[in-house]
């Protein structure tokens, strides 16, 4: 039997890895993944041996491109829903739309 059934107020419980400090993280954690795999994209093109392993250090970069991508992109959505909330709460565009 829950004590509070009606609880109106409720703290959004957001993930660990959903968190600024996170993403930031995972952002430096990937940047030396991408140098790693552009150096190794540009070894495979210039041996003549490793041109056939070349899709190794390829995937690489796509996989730690796309992951900086999407975390940059939820943190700018982040910063951008951050600052309408807080600078543009009271703003109104109904005097210019008559």
């Amino acid at each position: 039997m829950n004590p509070y059934p009606n609880v109106v107020h409720r703290k959004i419980v957001v993930p660990w890895y959903e968190t600024e400090t996170a993403c930031i993280i995972t952002i430096g954690l990937m940047m030396p993944a991408l140098l790693f795999a552009i150096v190794g994209v540009a070894t495979a093109i210039d041996h003549t041996s490793f041109q056939e392993h070349i899709w190794v250090p390829t995937t690489l970069l796509v996989l730690s491109a796309s992951i900086i991508l999407s975390i940059s992109v939820r943190l700018v959505r982040r910063y951008i829903n951050r600052f309408r909330n807080r600078y543009l709460k009271g703003f109104s565009m109904e005097p210019f739309n008559r």
